[in-house]
């Protein structure tokens, strides 16, 4: 159950809270259990939560949660602001230089006087005093909430999340979420904890409930595609890949499988850079392959670049591997997100196949592969591809990407043409072609393919993309 979208927030504009109160209030009844984003119960969307001097009523906030936690179970996630400062007209000259002078203060805070001392002090003499000002107080405030939350949390059974949004491994937010995780080792609080991401959480949250239900949680064993993957730090990550692994399996409640023989799925987390040889990918690709038909596998397609060639899923076409061996597929703009969304969704699948009867399977199947097929389209096909190609007729237009205005109908078609021409063309040439679903006495088919997909904001960095598909059953022939 999730809210109507007309109560939620409209990019700049928040959400209308006594609507939604009202909405939770009269639907938390029904319900086993609540995922909540306290960012969007406190102040109406994640953006909002960035403004400087809001603050609304976090003492009220942590006794209604704190109700709501003694007849409900709670899976809470609460967001520890980026590190640029919110944009508008007084702002946008300053993000930069903000970020420049928090990054290089917290390394002087760590390492004394250092070379960057008098690029920091440029910085602190050209920045207004009440943007600096405005920027510590908003972290001073969102961490004395998140202490009387990991109070809350530390008395109940909640399974709370911290989420470190954009970030680098200097600044204020990365050393915030430090301070959270030292508090959790202290207190031994195995329901709480600090995550690398934002956008993937809520659906972590649900993948833990649903490992939560299970007899045993699913283990999982996680193969990278190179001996440097682990080591990488990405674009808006503060820690590097095999840190964030590891909070993500720690934050859905799963194992981590030491051979993939004795785990219930694959991991498979790949990193392309510009090093990442052609010879190398197909290699990569053939070794994809060979899991898959061994063991279910949830695949990250990560470009240090964001470049579509430093991604797999080309190579993976090319040798005509069948989509449906994956059981997930994630790639979008951070490592923490992709990991986190890709594992999610496997131990959504794996969970909810297990004790089920036969004929529920198929169609349990089925929704599962829509999702990796939106995802494919969402990140390697739009992100990758067809967002550039509109951003460069944009361009052309003199028009911005981010301030769409009048020629937002005009890009949102274009967009959705391309996107179908994109799925049209992995339908024949594969999806369509293979079982995505196999029984003893039928094979089951992808025959239809169809996409919705609209620009929610005016602005082509993210689509609201919608897939559906139908099915055909081919019978097996009996053996003589």
């Amino acid at each position: 159950i999730v809210p109507p979208k007309e109560l939620l927030d409209n990019y700049n504009i928040p959400a209308s809270l006594p609507e939604l109160d009202i909405w939770l209030d009269d639907n938390i009844k029904s319900a086993d259990a609540a995922i909540i984003s306290t960012d969007m119960l406190r102040y109406g969307s994640l953006i909002a939560s960035r403004q400087p001097g809001k603050d609304t009523g976090g003492d009220v906030f942590i006794q209604r949660m704190a109700d709501m936690a003694e007849s409900k179970e709670l899976y809470p996630f609460t967001i520890i602001p980026r590190l640029l400062i919110p944009e508008d007209n007084a702002t946008k000259l300053w993000q930069y230089h903000m970020m420049v002078y928090a990054t290089k203060k917290d390394e002087y805070d760590h390492f004394g006087h250092s070379g960057d001392f008098a690029r920091m002090d440029e910085m602190l003499k050209r920045i207004p005093p009440e943007l600096i000002e405005n920027f510590n107080e908003r972290f001073e405030k969102n961490q004395a909430f998140n202490y009387k939350l990991f109070s809350l949390a530390g008395q109940s059974d909640m399974r709370l999340i911290f989420g470190l949004d954009d970030a680098q491994p200097f600044g204020k937010p990365y050393e915030n979420k430090l301070k959270l995780v030292q508090l959790i080792k202290k207190n031994s609080a195995e329901n709480i904890i600090a995550s690398n991401g934002a956008d993937e959480l809520a659906m972590m949250q649900l993948a833990a409930y649903i490992n939560k239900k299970q007899p045993c949680a699913p283990k999982v064993k996680v193969i990278y595609s190179g001996g440097n993957v682990p080591y990488m730090t990405l674009h808006f990550m503060a820690e590097d890949i095999q840190s964030t692994v590891l909070d993500k399996i720690r934050a859905t409640g799963a194992r981590l499988a030491d051979d993939k023989d004795n785990a219930d799925f694959i991991l498979f987390v790949h990193v392309g850079d510009g090093h990442t040889s052609s010879y190398k990918m197909k290699n990569i690709a053939s070794y994809i392959h060979v899991l898959s038909q061994q063991k279910p596998l949830a695949l990250v397609d990560l470009s240090a670049n964001f470049l579509k060639r430093e991604t797999v899923l080309q190579e993976l076409l090319e040798k005509d591997m069948p989509l449906s061996l994956l059981i997930a597929y994630a790639g979008w703009n951070t490592a923490g997100n992709s990991i986190g969304t890709a594992l999610a969704q496997a131990c959504i699948f794996t969970g909810s196949k297990k004790n089920k009867a036969q004929e529920h399977l198929p169609y349990i199947y089925q929704k599962n592969f829509e999702f990796t097929i939106s995802r494919i389209l969402d990140d390697w096909a739009y992100q990758k591809d067809v967002q550039k190609m509109t951003n460069n007729m944009l361009n052309w237009k003199n028009t911005d990407p981010y301030k769409l205005g009048q020629e937002k109908t005009q890009a949102q078609n274009r967009i959705g043409s391309a996107l179908d021409r994109k799925a049209k063309q992995l339908l024949y040439k594969n999806i369509g072609k293979y079982p995505f679903y196999r029984a003893e006495q039928a094979n089951y088919y992808i025959t239809g393919l169809e996409t919705f997909v609209t620009l929610p904001w005016e602005r082509t960095f993210e689509v609201d993309l919608k897939v559906q598909t139908k099915t055909g059953i081919a019978q097996n022939q009996p053996s003589l």
